[in-house]
């Protein structure tokens, strides 16, 4: 994923070095063969060619809409997470009513605090590295951890969330148990 709005040069080296030492030392040596040894029967005829290019043009036009309509799509959906979130914030904030002001208080604080932890987890979640990533070797940040989680829920939640196999969903889990017995409190 490219996080930041620069793509460095050594990012790009990193994934195309080999191919195009590749194709550097196989086109000096169609070069040095037809030009230099003068061997003709190397020529390709331009009508191959000029399909080839065609049909490649095509495929990759193909590829890279497919790639920009799937960052499009998760740009929406973080878009609606964050509008959902000012949402959730606001009715933790108007709805409950009790007797109870200072549980009420920490209540909501609990919560807010517990969903915006939610989000930085499945920001954390959704920017691991995948099998197929480390095995290309790429240069990774490895500042993305669920140390950054510590800001928003208690240690003991913390703990659990590291242990889960899905930690936003159990995030998720515990605000709904939390709503849970805020109903039955009646707030």
């Amino acid at each position: 994923m490219i996080v930041s709005h620069t793509v460095r040069a050594r990012h790009v080296f990193h994934h195309a070095w080999r191919g195009m030492t590749f194709f550097l030392v196989l086109s000096l040596t169609v070069w040095i063969l037809h030009r230099e040894l003068d061997i003709k029967r190397m020529v390709i005829p331009f009508n191959a060619i000029a399909t080839l290019s065609v049909a490649l043009s095509i495929y990759l036009g193909f590829k890279n809409n497919q790639a920009y309509d799937r960052w499009w799509e998760a740009r929406k959906i973080w878009g609606l997470i964050v509008n959902y979130s000012r949402g959730f914030a606001r009715e933790v904030l108007i709805l409950p009513e009790g007797e109870d002001r200072e549980g009420i208080r920490a209540w909501q604080r609990a919560m807010i605090y517990r969903h915006a932890g939610f989000v930085h987890g499945l920001r954390v979640f959704l920017r691991k590295p995948n099998g197929f990533v480390a095995r290309q070797g790429e240069p990774r940040w490895d500042g993305n951890t669920y140390d950054d989680l510590r800001d928003f829920l208690s240690p003991e939640e913390l703990a659990a969330v590291r242990d889960a196999d899905n930690p936003p969903n159990q995030i998720l889990l515990r605000q709904g148990e939390e709503l849970r017995r805020a109903k039955e409190r009646g707030w």
